[in-house]
Formats: structure tokens, sequence, C-alpha cells
């Protein structure tokens, strides 16, 4: 709620369907509460920067008399004492749409349509779906916002024609459409009209893409994850993070590097089913259970780092889960669980943990014995670590998807079959021939990989 003994001043964002109406209901409010002010500059999204209204920063910032809105304004200047974001995009994308963010702010009850125009904003179609919205309805929000941002009709009617014989690249539940254009938003219009409209799409140029769907925010921890744990505006692209239970991941950037995060996309959707495996062992080192030896003559090869468990969510390789995980267990078991950097040159760690690169190409077969042949069971090892502990115990965990089989039946095989090195589980009719790690790729080349065979006895 706004306090009356300020004056409200609203820098607007980029034009659409929403921001026009949020402009509208400020002029409208403004008719009735004098402390309201509203500038629009008119600035296209690629242009919607705070450093566009200078003039109004230097009138009203930092002034006890004024409270300053930026509606989706991206701040490339010094950020004023009084102002205040307003914003539903990237790292905001938890927050309501912004028209809902003014209304609130005036305390004014929003109508029918208005309710929709926000949900497309935040949520696009599936939202106004969620709304009850009718098609009919859809499709005139959708038409309304195309000429908010400066009509696209002409776009629409060569995207219907495109879409009618096109049919999509399907990986998964993926749906993939190789575009000529970068303008998106008819495209996606068109497959509702069309019923063609899909839970998860892809749109893609050969230096522009954008996925829609409900798993964006994985999509983005996957492209972080590639480009090694930098925030993907830190790549020198271009991002738009939206929606709630429905969204909008959009990346512009170099031909490799949109062809990388493309294939990266795809692989995600290509997963059947994942498995992690554990491989108990004894360690010793000098014939007694010392770390510190360990640590010093361990990985002389240098393959493995010691990888220490941070102790702050600001970690820039992690992405929250770990320190949510920390904040489960109790303080003082955590030496037991965690190698922190703490205990870095301490004597009293309790364990050791290293991680190694995974090559691509990486692989965890499984040779099991089928109808009196040998069945191979393929799947690709996607990440490896070592805990040593200090009682002279140590654990090799290894992560793995599977991308080629389908049935539950072969799900269950990976599973049972994929653990029968642990004692357990060894029968004694014999299933399994052997279990084969494979670093890289294995093309019989030397030095092409490194393999590791785990033999059934």
């Amino acid at each position: 709620m706004q306090n009356p003994d300020k004056e409200m001043v609203f820098l607007l964002g980029g034009m659409d369907l929403e921001m026009k109406t949020i402009e509208q209901i400020l002029n409208d409010a403004k008719k009735e509460n004098n402390n309201i002010r509203v500038v629009n500059k008119e600035p296209t999204w690629s242009t919607a920067t705070l450093s566009v209204y200078n003039d109004e920063l230097v009138t009203y910032a930092d002034k006890e008399k004024y409270e300053i809105y930026g509606v989706e304004l991206r701040e490339d200047v010094t950020i004023p004492k009084n102002y205040h974001r307003i914003d539903h995009h990237n790292d905001l994308w938890e927050k309501d749409a912004s028209l809902i963010q003014v209304a609130r702010l005036l305390d004014i009850e929003l109508n029918e349509d208005q309710k929709l125009i926000a949900a497309n904003d935040s949520g696009y179609i599936p939202a106004m779906i969620e709304l009850l919205a009718t098609k009919e309805e859809v499709v005139d929000i959708r038409q309304r916002d195309r000429e908010a941002q400066g009509g696209q009709e002409d776009a629409m009617d060569k995207a219907r024609e495109y879409l009618k014989n096109c049919k999509p690249d399907i990986v998964g539940l993926l749906h993939i459409y190789h575009l000529h254009e970068s303008r998106f938003s008819p495209y996606t219009d068109a497959l509702y009209e069309l019923d063609k409209q899909c839970d998860h799409l892809l749109l893609h140029t050969e230096g522009e893409l954008c996925y829609y769907g409900k798993y964006a925010d994985s999509v983005y921890n996957v492209l972080t994850s590639l480009w090694l744990g930098s925030n993907i505006i830190d790549k020198g692209t271009s991002v738009v993070y939206r929606g709630k239970s429905y969204a909008g991941l959009g990346i512009g950037g170099s031909k490799e590097l949109v062809k990388d995060a493309i294939d990266v996309i795809k692989d995600l959707f290509s997963c059947k089913s994942t498995h992690t495996f554990f491989l108990p062992f004894k360690w010793e080192e000098n014939k007694k259970n010392d770390l510190q030896d360990l640590l010093a003559s361990f990985n002389k090869e240098g393959k493995w780092e010691r990888v220490f468990n941070k102790e702050t969510k600001d970690d820039p390789h992690d992405d929250g889960e770990l320190y949510d995980e920390k904040q489960y267990f109790f303080e003082y078991v955590h030496p037991a669980l965690y190698d922190s950097e703490s205990d870095n040159d301490n004597s009293d760690t309790l364990l050791l943990h290293f991680e190694r690169e995974v090559p691509k190409g990486s692989r965890y077969i499984i040779y099991c014995y089928q109808d009196s042949e040998i069945k191979e069971l393929s799947i690709r090892l996607d990440y490896v670590n070592i805990n040593f502990y200090k009682n002279g115990i140590g654990v090799m965990s290894l992560h793995c998807s599977n991308h080629s089989y389908d049935t539950i039946e072969d799900f269950k095989k990976i599973n049972d079959y994929g653990r029968r090195y642990i004692q357990p589980y060894r029968t004694f009719k014999p299933e399994i021939q052997k279990i084969e790690l494979i670093f890289g790729e294995d093309n019989d080349k030397e030095g092409s990989s490194d393999k590791c065979i785990v033999l059934i006895v």
C-alpha cells in the first residue's frame, strides 16, 4: 500500500499488453491521486534500462519526498536508495506478474480481463487456461499483446503457413522447431490456434532459442552446469526467465553457444532413467589408516581433485541444494558427512572427498547372461566421486543416466545387475560376466580412455 505522504514515480519499461495495461491503471489512479507520477519514454525491450531515465533519477533519486518504482527495467546504473524494482523475470521469476504487483501497491482490484493479461505475461497460454479462459479469450489476449508490441499479423500468417506443413523433431516430451527468424511469439500463438500446442516446446534459430514449459528451472540448471557453474548471463547471452508452474527460458548468443545449449536440452529430455551405484572398499596407506598420508600420496596423476563441501549458499558451483541439505542435519554430525574447507590441514578430519572430471563418452557397461548369450546394458557415466573415511572405509559413487532403454524391466535390470559387485547382491547362479567403467571415448586408441573392470567372481 502506498504512503500518502510520499509521491510515487513510476518509470515504465518495454511495451507489451501488460505494460500498456499498467500505464492505463496508473493514469486512471492519477486522476484521483495527485501523488502518482507516470513517466514512459517508450523504450524497446532491448533498451529498457534504468539509464534511459537518467533525467528523472537526477530529479527524484535519494529524496525523501519520493519513492521511485522501475517497472521491468534492467538496472545498469547506481540504484537510488528510494528505488523499488517491479519485475517477474530472471532472478525475480517467482514474483507475481508486474501488473499484479502494481495493482497491489495501489490497492486496486483487477478485473477478469486484467487478470488474464497478467497471467499471459507471467505464464503465457497455460496460465490463462488455468484461469479457465476460453480459446476465444486466449486468442484475443494474444492478438492484443502482439499489437501492443508493434503488430505482428504478417508474421502470424507466415507462422501459420509454415507450421501447417512442418513436423517437429521430437525428443521424449520435447517438440523442437527450427525457425529462420527470431520472432518466436507468432509461432507459439499459431501452434495454439492450430491445436499443435505441447507441454514442452523448443523454438530456435542458429543464434537464439526459447524453451517453453514446466521444466524451465531444470533447463536453467543444466545449462548453468554446462558452463561450469557460471550464471548463464555471464556467458554474454540475453536471458528471459519467467513464470511459475509454466515458464520460458530464452537465450541469444553465438552459433556455437546456442548449439551447445540445444544439445544439452535435448539430452535432458532424452534421459529415460537415472541410476546411482556405490562401490564400497577398504583402504590403507603405509599399512595404516591415516588421511593425511593418503592426502599426500593420492592422485599423483592429477585426475582426482579434492573438493570441499562449501558452508555457504553463495558458492557459485552450488545451486543451493547442498546448503539446504546441510540445514537438515545437526551441525555436530557435519564432520562425518562432509569434507569442509575448515578441516583443511586438520589432523582431526574424518573424511576426504575427491571428484574427477568425467569425459564425454564415458560409460557404465553391464555384461549379463541372457539365454546363454551375453547382453550388454550400456548407460552413460555422468559423475564420479570418492569418499575416504578415517576408519579405513572408502565409497566410490557412480552417477549414471540411461538414454537407450525404455521399459520398466530394463530399468530394473540396470538397478539389479548394476550392483552385483556388492556382497549382499551376489548370487550363486552366474548372471553377470563383468561390469566395465570407461572414462572417455572407447575407440581402442592408446590413451583414448581409462578402463576399470569390476569382475564378478
